[in-house]
C-alpha cells in the first residue's frame, strides 16, 4: 500500500518593509505580507527553516556602507537557517567593474561577498529584479520541495517511535 506523502500548500510571505515586494501583482501565487524577523522572504510553514534576503543594486551597496553593522548581523542570523541565502538584483559584473555610485572598492565588495559566502551565506547576483523574484521563487520551492522530502522520509520511523513512546513532543 502507497503511503500518502505530506505536501505544502504554498504560500509565499513577504516581510512588511518590503518597499517592492515580489510575488504580490502575481494572481497566480497566494502570498501573504507580514513582519518576518529575518530576511524578505520564505514560504508559510517553514519561516523558521527557509529564508531569502533580497537586496536591490543601491542596498546591497548601501549594505557595505552606513548599514554594514546591521547587515552583518542578519547574515550571522540567516546563517542558522537550513536554507537561506542573499538574493542581488544587480550582476556580478556590475560590483566587479565598479558600475554604482558609491566610493567603495569593488575588490573590497568582492572580497565581503566571498568571506560571508565562505561562512555559511550564498550570494546571488542575478542581473535584474525579474530575474532576482523568479530566483527567489524557485530557490523557496526546492526549499520547500526538500523540506516534505524529509519530513516523508522520516514520517514512518518518527510515528513508529512515538507510537511507542520514545518521542516527547514539545508543545508550547
Amino acid at each position: 500500500m502507497a503511503r500518502k506523502k505530506r505536501t505544502l500548500d504554498t504560500v509565499y510571505i513577504c516581510d512588511t518593509r518590503e518597499q517592492r515586494p515580489f510575488f504580490v501583482d502575481n494572481p497566480e501565487l497566494e502570498t501573504k505580507v507580514r513582519k518576518l524577523h529575518w530576511g524578505d522572504y520564505t514560504i508559510e510553514g517553514i519561516e523558521r527553516i527557509a529564508i531569502v534576503e533580497r537586496k536591490s543594486g543601491p542596498d546591497f551597496i548601501q549594505s557595505f556602507t552606513n548599514s554594514r553593522e546591521r547587515f552583518e548581523r542578519e547574515l550571522l542570523a540567516l546563517r542558522g537557517y537550513k536554507y537561506s541565502c542573499v538574493v542581488v538584483e544587480c550582476s556580478y559584473s556590475d560590483i566587479v567593474n565598479g558600475l554604482y555610485r558609491n566610493n567603495v572598492q569593488p575588490k573590497a565588495l568582492v572580497g565581503s561577498v566571498a568571506r560571508w559566502t565562505s561562512e555559511g551565506v550564498p550570494f546571488h547576483f542575478c542581473g535584474n529584479r525579474d530575474n532576482a523574484e523568479q530566483f527567489t521563487k524557485m530557490y523557496l520551492d526546492f526549499a520547500a520541495r526538500n523540506i516534505v522530502q524529509y519530513l516523508n522520509s522520516y514520517a514512518p520511523s518518527f510515528a513508529v517511535a512515538q507510537a511507542a513512546g520514545l518521542t516527547q513532543v514539545d508543545r508550547k
